[in-house]
């Protein structure tokens, strides 16, 4: 990552800034500044940046009003500015005049996706449709008055009406000599004072809007009705800043919303769409925030990841990604003053700020700090399948004017859409099917069995068109409305001729693969597996529904349905691991008859090197399902976060973190996010003060070490079994447990009978004593236990006397 600051002018604040492939906006007091986007040196360039000139800049455009935001279109084909005096719209390279001028003050405004949509903000919501070519072009004109308000480079139109339904647009045809104009199609009133965050989600379906009345409405343009109204993270937020920038993740599954008050803390709420829960907050600032910005690219290492952005009062810059519950970079003191702009260019990989002080800052990634980017998510090009604006004749609605907007034709351009007033009786209406449009991403079909199920888990979404990457190669899908194409590409990342091509029927849903094996879930509940090079291994695998993990490693073979059924298979002897297990108990561990809660769900799906699967729930509880004991066990919970001296990471030889150690830190993540961890610390805290709980904490460290070693055994885990043994062993003797010491020692000896050299499981009487556990030889591990507890006298008298019986075990 690299570093980038200039400054504007001395006690110049800046107040947003906004980019395209080949322009960088800025906005200050009265101006916008447009700079080239190689004004910056790029990732692999030693070159400073360069101070700031009047040569530097491209246009200077001056505004008789404060400039409070702008914002260029996702194709950089416009750029919008916010004034106090009206809405300002240019089109790309020609920055003498404005193509429309917007009348009505605006605190912000958003672009949908395909630019067919602009939305203002004062203290109501101006929506504007775009239209292209309308009927009336032709007799349109200017008049001397509104030629007047024209003004050139270095100069400002003067105030105009006020009134949003007032617009000027000036009669000069754009790109491919079309003419554009965006109309005003509706005005939201909801809010109680300024609108100071505005956006429209990905599939232009809901517009977010945060205001200073301390509430973040989400409306649903279908109807222009309010779809939620959340104000509980908000109630005590500050309203000293001056935006509250919002941001929707490239998948619109999230809004990020900043100022939000979590146990007195400044934090940024992720809101959850559809169902506009909050149940996760990213804490990591000490002051007010003002803006957040979703990354535009999905991330796929290892799993798949967005990447937001935020920025603070104090100057300082977070980026997260929502596979680690801490900031994954943090950046103190950049400038002096607060950030009041932040925005992620359309690559991904440069994050633009402004602040109060003048700075203009740019940091710049590179590829592997994000991992492997996925492929951008393809939208609609036009609204027909949004249901927009779908109102009933006849009701009593307040919608006017009514859009009706048609679907367009192969090889033709979007028709126009077409204003009129609904008539007065409901006519007949011949219902038309709409064509099917090529790249959008859609929900796969529900399964019939899930209906049936107790268990219910989401499916992912069918994307048009992605690609997983791994260090031994690629695989490409492309999923089309007939067939699927799978390319798979060896070693060579640079070749673009598939090593190999495989069709399917279905669309393809979840894809992994490892060094011996690839493996993709489909749509209709199949799984197909291949070989390295293509020759497919078994017919498909037919599970109970729609696959919605799908993971492997070594030799195994690991997928949850979404009906809750578990599989695993061991893929080279082409056999399962075990009969298909419902994770019906998963999502009940935690009962309590008291009281009803919300119950947990499935975040993250593992499989060992032999074939145990490890599902990590959102209590952050972690089972391991054992095929001995035809059950699920619970390897870490976060009973043990608090209570334990034990409780943290053990690295291996190779500065690794090892298997128990991430599942614990996997735990710890998942109730730091529900908000959890201070209630555990209270219980805690009382339960150690309460009489008769003297020796709570060692008798947690205790248990939590056996729960350790237990778990390690069952996942036949080699290096935490063997290092928690010994840290076992040493804490029994130091708090002199002589019987369990004893017991643990017999345990490790083994019968006398059995020579020193036996290496396979010897049957005596009814039962099987094996010289080995998770691969480590049991009178080893007795002798390390010997010679590490020997400082001990209490335990001396003990340990001696197991010394030597092995020293006189029979060869």
């Amino acid at each position: 990552m690299r570093l980038y600051a200039v400054k504007l002018k001395e006690n110049q604040p800046l107040y947003s800034i906004s980019s395209s492939e080949k322009y960088i906006a800025i906005a200050g007091v009265n101006f916008v500044h447009i700079l080239p986007s190689t004004f910056f040196p790029g990732i692999s360039s030693n070159e400073k940046v360069n101070h700031l000139t009047e040569e530097s800049f491209l246009a200077k455009l001056q505004f008789s009003a404060s400039v409070t935001c702008v914002r260029f279109s996702k194709d950089g084909r416009y750029l919008g500015i916010a004034t106090e005096d009206g809405t300002f719209l240019y089109e790309a390279e020609k920055w003498d005049s404005p193509f429309q001028i917007i009348a009505g003050p605006a605190y912000e405004l958003c672009w949908s996706q395909q630019a067919n949509l602009l939305a203002t903000a004062w203290k109501t919501i101006s929506i504007y449709l775009r239209k292209e070519n309308p009927e009336t072009a032709e007799n349109e004109s200017i008049t001397p008055k509104q030629e007047s308000q024209v003004q050139g480079i270095s100069r400002g139109p003067p105030p105009l009406e006020e009134g949003p339904e007032h617009s000027f647009t000036k009669n000069e045809d754009t790109k491919d000599n079309k003419l554009v104009e965006y109309k005003l199609l509706k005005v939201i009133d909801g809010h109680h004072s300024f609108i100071c965050g505005l956006a429209f989600d990905p599939l232009s379906q809901y517009l977010a809007s945060h205001s200073l009345d301390r509430s973040l409405k989400i409306w649903r343009l279908a109807t222009f009705a309010l779809e939620k109204n959340i104000s509980k993270p908000f109630e005590h937020m500050s309203i000293n800043s001056r935006y509250l920038r919002l941001s929707w993740s490239p998948d619109g599954a999230h809004v990020a919303a900043v100022n939000a008050i979590n146990e007195g803390t400044n934090v940024i709420a992720i809101v959850q769409r559809d169902s506009w829960t909050f149940d996760i907050s990213l804490v990591g600032h000490q002051e007010s925030l003002e803006c957040t910005s979703f990354n535009p690219y999905l991330f796929s290492d290892p799993f798949q990841k967005s990447v937001i952005a935020s920025a603070a009062h104090d100057g300082c810059i977070c980026i997260w990604n929502t596979a680690c519950a801490r900031p994954t970079l943090v950046i103190k003191s950049i400038t002096l003053a607060a950030f009041c702009d932040i925005q992620w260019s359309n690559t991904g990989f440069e994050l633009y700020g402004v602040s109060l002080d003048g700075h203009i800052c740019l940091l710049r990634f590179e590829e592997s700090e994000f991992g492997p980017k996925m492929d951008q998510i393809e939208y609609p090009e036009d609204l027909s399948n949004c249901n927009f604006l779908k109102k009933p004749y006849g009701s009593k609605s307040t919608l006017e004017p009514t859009v009706i907007i048609a679907a367009p034709t192969p090889n033709t351009t979007t028709e126009v859409p077409r204003v009129r007033s609904p008539p007065s009786s409901p006519p007949s209406v011949k219902k038309r099917k709409l064509l099917k449009k090529k790249g959008i991403v859609r929900p796969a079909s529900i399964h019939p069995a899930t209906f049936f199920s107790q268990i219910r888990i989401a499916s992912p979404l069918i994307k048009p068109k992605w690609e997983i990457t791994k260090s031994f190669g690629s695989m490409r899908i492309r999923n089309h409305q007939e067939c699927t194409k799978i390319e798979c590409f060896i070693g060579n990342e640079n070749d673009n001729t598939a090593d190999w091509v495989a069709y399917l029927p279905s669309s393809v849903i979840l894809a992994n693969g490892t060094k011996k094996f690839w493996v993709v879930g489909t749509e209709d509940a199949s799984i197909h597996v291949f070989t390295p090079h293509g020759r497919l291994l078994l017919p498909p695998l037919i599970v109970g529904s729609t696959p919605c993990f799908l993971e492997c490693c070594e030799s195994y073979l690991c997928c949850v349905a979404s009906n809750g059924l578990l599989y695993t298979w061991d893929v080279i002897t082409r056999k399962a691991v075990h009969n298909p297990v419902t994770m019906l108990p998963l999502f009940h561990a935690n009962f309590v008859s008291s009281k009803v809660a919300k119950g947990p769900s499935l975040e993250q799906l593992f499989v060992t090197d032999v074939g145990s699967p490890i599902a990590v729930m959102s209590d952050g509880n972690a089972f391991a399902y054992s095929s001995a004991t035809s059950s699920w066990l619970r390897v870490s919970e976060g009973w043990w976060m608090i209570g334990s001296q034990y409780w943290g990471s053990l690295v291996t030889d190779l500065r690794e973190e090892s298997a128990m150690s991430f599942l614990e830190r996997c735990t710890d993540e998942e109730i730091i996010k529900a908000g959890r961890g201070r209630f555990l610390q209270r219980i805690v805290k009382a339960s150690m003060l309460r009489q008769g709980y003297d020796n709570y904490e060692m008798v947690v460290s205790i248990r939590h070490l056996e729960n350790r070693l237990m778990s390690s055994e069952k996942l036949n885990l080699k290096f935490d079994y063997h290092e928690n043994l010994l840290l076992y062993a040493n804490r029994v003797a130091e708090e002199g447990m002589k019987d369990r010491m004893d017991e643990l020692c017999r345990e490790l000896l083994g019968p006398l009978r059995v020579p020193l050299s036996c290496t396979t499981p010897v049957k005596i009487g009814n039962r099987v004593w094996d010289p080995y556990i998770s691969s480590l030889s049991k009178r080893s591990l007795l002798k390390e236990i010997i010679l590490h507890t020997a400082k001990h006298r209490e335990i001396q008298r003990i340990t001696s006397q197991y010394s030597y019986l092995l020293e006189h075990l029979p060869a």
